[in-house]
């Protein structure tokens, strides 16, 4: 059995211009989750899947129908992890620094994020082992690069061998094989 993890195309990012409230950081949020898509040709056979399990975020489904013509199941499990601002303030303050706080808030389970870090995790243990249940077919899957990272965690746990990644790239295919 294999599961093929692709991260969504890179997308169009909304501008930034200078610091911003953390207001307008969570704007910019809800712009990027709303996105358009880069959309770039794909070394992905549609037909070495059997069916394709992707994001219910508009970024990973279009990712999603560009490499895979088969069945498309869209799922709020492999959403990407939701980073708000970590604190509300009117100071605008660097797009980094809003970013590096709200994943040091999530990681930290700090009331302000709303999903907390070990969420996540049973998110990712529970997508995976619905897909391990349901399938013995090769799957590919569609996500987001942080919720990427605790997939593929989920799948060494259950035995499959696959490549290391930190952050994945936009449209490539990473296989695992059990």
């Amino acid at each position: 059995m294999k599961i093929g993890l692709v991260r969504h195309f890179e997308v169009i990012e909304p501008e930034i211009n200078g610091g911003m409230t953390s207001a307008e950081f969570k704007a910019w949020q809800d712009g990027y989750d709303t996105a358009d898509v880069k959309v770039k040709p794909a070394n992905i056979k549609s037909e070495d899947w059997k069916v394709c399990y992707c994001s219910t975020l508009p970024r990973a489904i279009k990712t999603a129908k560009t490499v895979y013509n088969g069945q498309i199941i869209q799922t709020n499990l492999l959403r990407e992890i939701e980073i708000g601002p970590a604190f509300n303030t009117k100071v605008k303050l660097p797009f980094m620094f809003w970013t590096v706080m709200g994943r040091c808030a999530w990681y930290f389970s700090h009331k302000s994020q709303s999903e907390k870090h070990i969420e996540t995790k049973r998110r990712a243990h529970k997508i995976v082992s619905d897909i391990l249940n349901k399938h013995q077919e090769n799957i590919l899957i569609v996500s987001h690069g942080a919720i990427m990272y605790y997939i593929r965690k989920e799948l060494l746990i259950n035995g499959f061998t696959g490549p290391r990644f930190a952050k994945a790239k936009n449209g490539f295919l990473y296989i695992f094989q059990k």
